[in-house]
């Protein structure tokens, strides 16, 4: 039996850089008509007798003045509230491809240049991103039929049609060593005319778009010529996201840049860059995160811990917004080939060896939560305040009773592996 031991929900703290859209209101000012002169009164008659003598004529009155207009004064266009930004993100990218990187350079960077189908909003609904009009199921999850935007371009001027998406889904259908292929194994593109095109799975899923998250597209001509070592030597990538790619000089920083041409969406997922330049610097460590945004010296931070939010909303620098994650930290064990792990009661005894709940106190805060149920939180469909509470409480006593009853052998060691840097104390959870 596949057993986890699921664990602590995280808590991101992330900064929300207040931005004003720019907009401007020109107010014309209408001028009146000017006044008609007043008429000049007419001259005296002459006397009925006697000859005439010439008569003083009556002085000219003077015309009415026109007001002067005074135009009505625009008021000044309104400016983003920044021209650039600086994020401090955990870690530069481990591969310029984004395809393949296996960090969170999709999410952090790649996906404001190259998008995938959908974006899951908060309302637990896959909203398209601006280079699709909607999608279709067929085939119980088998083909996916995938209709386009007409009219969009690439970053480089490359046609977004059909063909263009067909090329991305035989590239990462066909790509095992790139991320897209976990989670949709062996697919193909076929296309059905100018903006509509069929995705050919292998193996049905019926959960996509969600589930293509990862799958997003480039400009195919410039894939194709660059894959490979050129790519990696600059890094660029070009998709028709809101941002297109500037420049990654290693070791240092990654910077985006506003695509003007991008055609703004009606939800707030796909609006308009109104931030001109993005420089993503990167530092492992959650407290020069902080230093960095309490100095001024970043604007945004990821992947930060809820209990640096006082001294974060606190500070002089950055408007702050607490976010609470849907992930889950899970103890995921080999079950199969180790000969300890294999043993039912040693992963019992592993879980009721853990005190979790002092763990998540200490590391997360009061919203953090423990569970060795499902691998979700309330709220996600098949999860409910019953099946999420712990199944194994803290007991190292009837740990050790386990480990005697399975015969644990210490010899084989168990190694722990985690990522570091990716989440919220990840570090100080392992």
């Amino acid at each position: 039996m596949n057993h986890s031991i699921h664990g602590i929900r995280r808590l991101f703290l992330m900064s929300a850089l207040l931005m004003a859209l720019a907009a401007f209101v020109v107010a014309c000012g209408g001028s009146s008509e000017p006044a008609a002169p007043a008429a000049s009164e007419p001259a005296a008659s002459a006397p009925a007798a006697s000859a005439p003598a010439a008569s003083e004529p009556a002085a000219p009155s003077e015309p009415t003045a026109v007001p002067a207009v005074q135009p009505t004064v625009a008021p000044a266009k309104a400016e983003p509230a920044k021209d650039s930004v600086v994020v401090v993100i955990n870690s530069e990218p481990s591969d310029p491809d984004p395809w393949k990187a296996t960090t969170l350079f999709p999410n952090q960077l790649a996906q404001n240049i190259t998008q995938p189908i959908s974006f899951l909003g908060p309302d637990f609904v896959d909203q398209r991103t601006v280079g699709f009009t909607g999608w279709e199921m067929k085939d119980g999850g088998a083909t996916w039929i995938l209709n386009l935007a007409e009219g969009l371009e690439f970053h480089n001027g490359e046609p977004w049609n059909a063909e263009a998406a067909k090329y991305s889904l035989d590239y990462l259908g066909s790509c095992v060593d790139c991320g897209p292929y976990g989670q949709v194994g062996a697919s193909s593109g076929e296309v059905i005319d100018e903006y509509t095109v069929a995705w050919n799975l292998e193996n049905a899923n019926p959960a996509l778009p969600r589930f293509g998250q990862f799958t997003i597209f480039r400009a195919p001509v410039d894939h194709a010529e660059n894959d490979g070592e050129a790519q990696a030597a600059s890094g660029h990538v070009v998709g028709w996201g809101p941002y297109k790619y500037g420049e990654w000089i290693r070791g240092e920083k990654y910077t985006i840049n506003r695509w003007d041409d991008y055609p703004a969406g009606d939800n707030f997922m796909t609006q308009a860059g109104t931030i001109n330049t993005a420089e993503y610097v990167w530092r492992s460590e959650e407290t020069v995160r902080s230093a960095m945004i309490q100095a001024g010296e970043a604007d945004i931070a990821w992947g930060m811990a809820g209990d640096m939010a006082e001294e974060l909303e606190n500070s002089d620098h950055g408007g702050w917004v607490k976010i609470v994650s849907g992930e889950v930290n899970t103890l995921d064990v080999d079950t199969i080939w180790h000969p300890e792990l294999k043993k039912l009661k040693v992963r019992q005894a592993i879980a009721h060896s853990i005190d979790c709940e002092e763990i998540a106190l200490a590391l997360f805060g009061e919203q953090s939560r423990c569970s060795s149920g499902p691998n979700g939180i309330p709220g996600t469909l098949g999860v409910n305040e019953t099946n999420w509470k712990p199944k194994y409480t803290y007991d190292p006593v009837k740990a050790k009773a386990l480990l005697a009853e399975a015969e644990y052998n210490p010899d084989n060691l168990i190694n722990y592996w985690t990522r570091s840097g990716r989440w919220a104390k990840d570090v100080e959870l392992a």
